[in-house]
C-alpha cells in the first residue's frame, strides 16, 4: 500500500506537470550545432529582416549556403567563447537577455490574447484589399486638442477654402504636403480614414486625433493606383492587406485584456522621488541616437566613452536615493533601485518620441507607467509558463549567441593581431583570419553538426535591404544583425538531418 500510495503522488505530480506545460508552436528545424538550433524561421528574419552583405545578397543557392554557414559560424563561436567569462556574467548582461525573453513571452500573451481572437470576415478583408493599393497625396494641418472646435466651425464654412482656413489659424508658408500609403505603418486613425471608403479629390478628412495633444486634417489632391496583376502580386497583397487588418484588430482585444489585468490598480508617485530621478536621468535619455549608440559601443568594447554624460556621477547619485519610495501600485512599494533594476530588463519607452526639456518629466512618467504595466503583463505570462515555450527560448537564444559570438570573434581578431580596420575592411579580414577559423570550428564540431539541406533548397529569399523594427517595444530591433564571421559557399561538414 505504501508503494502504491507513492506511485499515485508520482503520478499525479507528474500528470499536473504536463497539464500545465503550454502548447508548443510547430518549429522546422533547418541546422543543428550541438545543442543550439537554427529554426526555418530564424533563418529566413535573419537573411530578411537585416541587411545582408554583397556577398550573401542574393537567392541562388551559393547565398543561401554563405547565409547558412554564417549562422552556423555564430552558433560555433557562441558555444567556443562559451558563458564562463566576464562578459556573459555580467548582470548588464544577463538582464538584456533576460529583458528579451521577457518581451518574447509579452508577445505570446498578445499572441493569444490578440491575434488568436481575430475575425476578418470576407467583405471587410475585399474592401482593404480594393484600396490598398493607391497611394494619396494630402495637403494637411496640425492643431492642438484646444484649437479642434475653432478648426471643424471654419470647415464647415462653405465660404472658407481649405487654404483659407490654414490661413486662418496662423499657418506659415505653403501649405505642408505628404504621401499617404498602405504600404508604410501610418497612425490608425488615419489609415482607417483613408482606405476604409471611397474617397473624392478635394475631399476634407478630420481633424484626426494623432496623438497627446495632436489633430491632424487632410484635403485629398489625388492619388496613384497600383493594380496587381500577376497571381503572385495579388497573394500578396492579399496577405499584407490581412496581416495589417488582423494587427489592428488583435491590438484592440489585447487592450481590453490588459484592462483586465490592471482593473482596480491605482499608481502614485512619490513626488520627491520622482523629480530627483528625473534630474539625474535627463541628461542621458536627452541624448541624440548617434550619442547612445557611442556610449554603447564604448561599453561593449571597452573603448573611450566620448559621450558628454557622466555615467559615473549618475551611478553615484542613484546610489545615494536608491532607497527612497518611489512609486507605489497596487499596495506594493517600488524603491528607486528596484526601478533602475526594471530598466536594466525594460529599457524604458516614451510615447512621444520628440521629447524635450519642458515635457521630459510627463513623458518619463507615462514611460514607467507603462513599465509597470508590461511587469504585470509578464508575470500574467510567468503564470501560463510562457518562459518555456519554444518560440521564446529561441528568440533569447539567437540574441544570446549573437552577442557571445560578437565578443568571440572580436577577442580572437585581437589575438592575431589583425591589422585590419573590420568595420572598413571585413572582407580582407574575413579572408585572412575568420575563414580558416570558422573552417576549424566546422571540423571541431563536426560530429555535432546536423543540415537539412532538402529545406534549405526550397528556401526563397528577396534581395530587398530591409531593417526591421518593432514598435512601441522596449528593444524594438526585430533581429540580431546579420553575422559578418564567413563567405564560405560549402557545406562539407556536419551530417544530414534526420528525418523524424
Amino acid at each position: 500500500m505504501k508503494y502504491l500510495e507513492i506511485t499515485i503522488i508520482v503520478l499525479f505530480v507528474v500528470l499536473l506537470s504536463c497539464a500545465r506545460r503550454p502548447e508548443q508552436p510547430e518549429q522546422v528545424i533547418l541546422a543543428q550545432a550541438g545543442d543550439r538550433i537554427i529554426t526555418l524561421d530564424e533563418y529566413i528574419k535573419r537573411a530578411e529582416y537585416t541587411i545582408r552583405p554583397n556577398y550573401a545578397k542574393g537567392n541562388q543557392y551559393i547565398h543561401k549556403k554563405i547565409i547558412l554557414n554564417s549562422l552556423i559560424a555564430e552558433k560555433l563561436m557562441a558555444m567556443e567563447g562559451g558563458e564562463d567569462n566576464a562578459f556573459a556574467q555580467n548582470s548588464a548582461f544577463q538582464n538584456y537577455i533576460r529583458g528579451r525573453r521577457e518581451q518574447a513571452m509579452r508577445k505570446w500573451l498578445f499572441h493569444n490574447e490578440g491575434t488568436n481572437k481575430v475575425d476578418i470576415k470576407a467583405d471587410e478583408l475585399n474592401n482593404a484589399y480594393r484600396w490598398a493599393g493607391r497611394d494619396y497625396d494630402v495637403a494637411y494641418f496640425t492643431v492642438a486638442k484646444a484649437g479642434v472646435d475653432s478648426v471643424e466651425a471654419l470647415l464647415s464654412d462653405p465660404s472658407l477654402s481649405f487654404e483659407d482656413v490654414y490661413d486662418i489659424i496662423g499657418g506659415e508658408g505653403e501649405l505642408p504636403t505628404r504621401q499617404i500609403s498602405w504600404r508604410h505603418d501610418g497612425n490608425d486613425a488615419v489609415m482607417e480614414a483613408m482606405y476604409s471608403d471611397t474617397l473624392r479629390i478635394g475631399q476634407v478628412v478630420g481633424p484626426l486625433e494623432l496623438g497627446e495633444n495632436s489633430y491632424t486634417t487632410m484635403k485629398v489632391l489625388g492619388w496613384t493606383e497600383k493594380v496587381a496583376m500577376s497571381d503572385e502580386q495579388v497573394r500578396l497583397r492579399f496577405n499584407d492587406v490581412k496581416e495589417r487588418l488582423v494587427q489592428k484588430k488583435a491590438e484592440k482585444i489585447y487592450a481590453s485584456f490588459v484592462l483586465d489585468v490592471m482593473r482596480g490598480k491605482t499608481l502614485e508617485f512619490d513626488e520627491r522621488a520622482f523629480y530627483k530621478v528625473v534630474e539625474i536621468v535627463k541628461p542621458f535619455y536627452l541624448q541624440s541616437k548617434e550619442e547612445k549608440q557611442r556610449t554603447l559601443n564604448a561599453r561593449l568594447w571597452q573603448e573611450e566613452d566620448t559621450t558628454s554624460v557622466d555615467y559615473g556621477a549618475m551611478a553615484n547619485d542613484f546610489e545615494a536615493i536608491k532607497e527612497w519610495p518611489l512609486l507605489t501600485i497596487d499596495g506594493v512599494t517600488w524603491t528607486v533601485a528596484q526601478l533602475r533594476d526594471e530598466i536594466g530588463r525594460h529599457p524604458l519607452v516614451f510615447r512621444n518620441r520628440n521629447v524635450t526639456d519642458a515635457t521630459f518629466p510627463q513623458q518619463f512618467k507615462l514611460a514607467v507607467v507603462d513599465l509597470v504595466r508590461d511587469k504585470y503583463l509578464t508575470q500574467e505570462a510567468y503564470k501560463r509558463g510562457y518562459d518555456r515555450i519554444n518560440f521564446v527560448e529561441q528568440y533569447a537564444d539567437m540574441f544570446r549567441d549573437h552577442a557571445l559570438a560578437l565578443v568571440h570573434q572580436n577577442e580572437y581578431l585581437k589575438a592575431q593581431e589583425s591589422e585590419y580596420d573590420f568595420s572598413k575592411d571585413y572582407l580582407a579580414a574575413i579572408d585572412k583570419y575568420l575563414n580558416p577559423y570558422v573552417d576549424s570550428l566546422q571540423t571541431k564540431y563536426s560530429d555535432q553538426i546536423a543540415i537539412d539541406t532538402d529545406i534549405l533548397e526550397k528556401v526563397e529569399l528577396t534581395r530587398i535591404d530591409m531593417f526591421v523594427m518593432e514598435k512601441n517595444a522596449p528593444y524594438p530591433v526585430a533581429v540580431p544583425s546579420f553575422p559578418v564571421l564567413t563567405n564560405d559557399t560549402r557545406l562539407d561538414y556536419g551530417r544530414v538531418m534526420e528525418k523524424e
